[in-house]
């Protein structure tokens, strides 16, 4: 599994979205935030909303940056990247923005959610478990 170090916070490579306040493991949302929103957010957004379910949880979940309900979570993907569900809430509402890698590869993609087989599904969430847990 390959890493990169962004703003200087570890990001396991094709994952992103997911915040220090769940685990130590992952980075501080504040080194995403932005004053102003990426240019195509609504575009980055819809995309990220589209994305291919891996994992559902019941029950709502709760930003922890504003209180606002979100809804269930889902961990999502595109069969290259996965995601938690709220990042399009993160996008929109405070001015996250996206590594370049991630959002060069939705760009390339013409913000068009490709399907995604069942196998890329379990290929991904493999990927991301054993990523985790090297953590």
């Amino acid at each position: 599994m390959h890493f990169c170090m962004p703003m200087d916070k570890l990001i396991i490579a094709k994952a992103f979205g997911f915040w220090k306040n769940t685990s130590e493991k992952f980075p501080d949302i504040t080194d995403f935030i932005s004053s102003d929103k990426m240019k195509n957010a609504e575009a980055f957004a819809q995309y990220l909303n589209n994305g291919s379910c891996i994992v559902a949880s019941p029950g709502m979940t709760k930003c922890f940056l504003c209180g606002a309900m979100l809804g269930p979570e889902s961990i999502n993907t595109d069969g290259v990247w996965i995601w938690p569900s709220t990042l399009s809430h993160f996008v929109i509402e405070h001015k996250v923005h996206l590594p370049a890698a991630f959002s060069d590869t939705i760009e390339q993609k013409q913000f068009i959610m490709p399907d995604v087989t069942e196998e890329q599904r379990t290929k991904v969430d493999d990927e991301w478990g054993k990523a985790y847990e090297e953590l």
